[in-house]
């Protein structure tokens, strides 16, 4: 799985984009919203609004010689908008020389505004303003289009930023505090690996995460931990295809009690898609020279994973005679 594998490993660096508010719109991020990919695996994003304030600079051109006092207003805002661009870490690393040429003229108009009594341009200031306002955003433009540009978009509906920040939204109110962090974790994982297209990855994650909480079910139906001992005392794990077989088993049972069948919950709903997803994904992806997914697959598995495990706690925390060892605290 190495697709899955170098892209856990991408992953695991800190994401500055994690850590931003989104103002993503439209449906093709990368022409309102630019997502850089620098090849180390840190996702970025940059800020459209800030790039289209920085070209209210060039009212800086206007500027007369003599008095400066009118247009210290127009200095002020141009000065705050170069901090600000000069200020952040991932600019200063991704464009080194348009970062230090907005440095000079930052440090230009200070020096410029500090002037006493009253704030005088020269013609040899005029000059060496309109140099710098026109090679920062010469050299701005230059490096940018030396920056890799992913191209970012819906997944049926489902948004980037909701994939790639908050996965954990697609699931009803507060079930989130019912998962383990593994499989948090796979489900945020496997979001990512959707929005980069990386699809085989997208269900691998899915299934561990869709077996974690499988095993779980397990022990509240069954009432027993899926594990299996052998007779010289060895452990093993149960598959997940006979963790789903046990639980159709049961359902079965309860459907069949005489004199009248026993309330079984959403059991055979879930045991059922167990059994597709053990079949379909999981068994397949067990051995990644079989089974290469396509989108459409990686969007269902990933789907399909998200709503089995909501039912399967839904069921969990409503409870109901199926229910053998109700887990305390309900945690899958």
């Amino acid at each position: 799985m190495k697709e899955g594998k170098e892209l856990r490993e991408n992953l695991s660096h800190p994401n500055s984009l994690d850590k931003r508010e989104s103002k993503w719109e439209g449906e093709s991020y990368c022409i309102s919203r630019p997502v850089f990919f620098d090849g180390g695996g840190d996702m970025r994003e940059e800020n459209g609004i800030v790039l289209f304030d920085l070209g209210q600079i060039n009212q800086l051109f206007m500027l007369s010689e003599g008095s400066l006092v009118p247009y210290l207003p127009v200095i002020a805002q141009s000065m705050y908008l170069l901090k600000s661009f000069i200020n952040d870490e991932n600019n200063r690393k991704d464009y080194p020389s348009a970062t230090a040429e907005a440095k000079t003229l930052h440090d230009v108009l200070e020096i410029l505004i500090k002037n006493k009594p009253i704030p005088m341009l020269s013609t040899r200031d005029k000059e060496t303003l309109k140099q710098l306002l026109t090679r920062f955003p010469t050299l701005l433009a230059s490096e940018r289009g030396k920056m890799v540009v992913i191209l970012l978009e819906k997944k049926r509906g489902i948004d980037v930023d909701t994939l790639w920040k908050y996965p954990l939204q697609l699931f009803p109110k507060d079930f989130d505090l019912h998962m383990s962090v593994f499989v948090t974790e796979n489900i945020s994982a496997a979001a990512k690996c959707l929005v980069l297209d990386c699809y085989t990855a997208v269900g691998f994650h899915a299934m561990r995460a869709v077996e974690c909480v499988s095993r779980k079910y397990y022990e509240v139906i069954i009432g027993k931990s899926p594990i299996i001992i052998h007779g010289s005392g060895k452990e093993q794990d149960m598959g997940l295809g006979q963790i789903a077989n046990e639980l159709v088993d049961k359902y079965k049972k309860l459907e069949s009690h005489k004199p009248r069948k026993k309330p079984s919950g959403e059991l055979g709903v879930i045991a059922a898609t167990i059994q597709a997803l053990c079949k379909n994904y999981r068994d397949p992806l067990s051995h990644p020279d079989i089974l290469t997914l396509e989108e459409d697959q990686a969007i269902a598995v990933f789907t399909q994973a998200i709503h089995l495990i909501t039912t399967i706690i839904q069921d969990a925390k409503t409870g109901g005679e199926h229910i053998v060892n109700p887990l305390s605290p309900l945690t899958f």
